[in-house]
């Protein structure tokens, strides 16, 4: 039994002629204006998200450095004394007062696992003098009908609570002269 080799004549290997290959290498690469302009901008445009994502990620980094070592602080006693809420972003907090349910509001559009329903924020006065805190005291789900609203009375008498301090959104909630009536708002 003899070992068969393949290719058996000189004809199975040579190279076949590629069509596409002849076609290319015929032709000369000369851009046009327009293509070359639109791969440009398209390039361009490209090292500026890479640029902006960079920058975006390190200001995510500076923001958690700035939350742990706020963190790691003793709880801070928050009186009727004015203070920078920027410079004290992210600190423990303790403060003692009492809930001013008629200021209450309820921040529509919050999503939670899913479920539609409202952030409950309620004005706590310091009992320390007449300055207010805003005490984001979490979130409760949509009624079955929008036109329920749901109620969240807040403790009643003087109470302590303990948090962190933080700088809502600039478009978190909008107080207007000619803003609805009620509780909700958007």
């Amino acid at each position: 039994m003899g070992a068969e080799r393949w290719p058996q004549s000189r004809a199975d290997t040579e190279a076949v002629p590629n069509p596409i290959g002849s076609f290319f290498a015929r032709r000369r690469f000369r851009p046009t204006l327009w293509p070359t302009l639109g791969v440009a901008a398209l390039v361009a445009a490209t090292v500026g998200l890479g640029n902006w994502q960079r920058h975006r990620g390190l200001e995510k980094e500076a923001l958690r450095e700035q939350y742990e070592r706020a963190a790691r602080q003793s709880p801070l006693e928050l009186t009727g004394v004015s203070a920078d809420a920027a410079a004290l972003r992210f600190r423990p907090v303790r403060a003692s007062g009492v809930f001013d349910g008629r200021r209450q509001v309820l921040i529509d559009n919050k999503v939670y696992r899913g479920r539609p329903g409202f952030d409950v924020v309620t004005p706590l006065k310091l009992a320390s003098g007449d300055r207010y805190v805003l005490v984001d005291r979490g979130w409760i789900a949509l009624g079955s009908y929008r036109s329920e609203l749901p109620q969240v009375p807040p403790p009643s008498g003087a109470i302590r609570v303990e948090g962190r301090i933080n700088l809502p959104p600039a478009h978190y909630l909008e107080l207007k002269v000619d803003a609805g009536t009620g509780p909700v708002r958007q």
